[in-house]
């Protein structure tokens, strides 16, 4: 299948002409243990008019998402500290207005190990409005509803979707925004087989944060994801040696 092809199907459709799909905020924290980074990546969720469908007549856009925000806060920073500083990257990701309609946020966080207490006190903390979606890492296959609002989202599938959304150019960031360079090292470190960096030194934590926000943008558009046959997808995945 021709690459054109491939970036190509990405669109969505409004049969209500005078309805521009919405505009949203996704973050991923990825919370780091004791020697890890704590991490939060912030994504803009926007769309452009790409024309009438020829078929069926109606509006269509297609969809991006570009990095706005990268922050890879320092090994070892406590949790009492943390829940000040994601308050501050939510508070200042002020987004601009489309249609007199004002973005909406969600806050995306690895729910694994020591997530439960954090994932609490960010929802005490954070200012209302901010809509918080805990998910827990898994090593499984599939995704799933756990209580009190917890998923389960399989490892593989956060990398995998964030590679088939850098393979179809649905997501961009500036080269210059700060953290652009170390997002880079980490995503040429991960792997297809076991979805973990290469080297056992190495850190993936702003990796992990950028695939969490990413995740949670495509459950409200699954447009971003290219609309491909499963064995196309499957050889985009796994028939390189390194994801990015």
């Amino acid at each position: 299948m021709p690459e054109q092809t491939f970036t190509a199907q990405r669109y969505h459709y409004v049969a209500d002409h005078g309805r521009w799909p919405q505009y949203r905020f996704y973050f991923g924290l990825d919370l780091g243990q004791r020697q890890d980074h704590s991490a939060i990546t912030a994504a803009e969720l926007t769309w452009t008019h790409a024309g009438k469908c020829p078929y069926r007549y109606e509006d269509r856009y297609t969809p991006w998402l570009h990095i706005r925000h990268l922050e890879r806060f320092p090994v070892g920073t406590p949790y009492e500290k943390l829940y000040n500083l994601v308050g501050k990257v939510v508070r200042e990701i002020y987004p601009r207005q489309t249609y007199g309609t004002p973005h909406t946020k969600t806050l995306v966080i690895d729910a694994s190990g020591p997530g439960g207490p954090v994932v609490e006190r960010l929802r005490d903390n954070l200012p209302n409005g901010i809509e918080i979606k805990p998910a827990i890492i898994t090593g499984g296959n599939s995704t799933n509803a756990l209580k009190d609002g917890f998923t389960g989202v399989p490892r593989k599938t956060l990398v995998s979707d964030l590679q088939l959304l850098l393979a179809a150019e649905s997501i961009k960031c500036e080269p210059d925004l700060p953290g652009f360079n170390t997002l880079i090292e980490e995503l040429l470190e991960l792997q297809t087989g076991s979805t973990q960096p290469a080297a056992s030194s190495a850190h993936d934590d702003l990796a992990v944060a950028t695939a969490l926000a990413t995740w949670g943008a495509i459950q409200d558009a699954s447009q971003l994801l290219p609309q491909t046959d499963d064995s196309f997808r499957r050889r985009r995945i796994y028939q390189q040696n390194r994801l990015f």
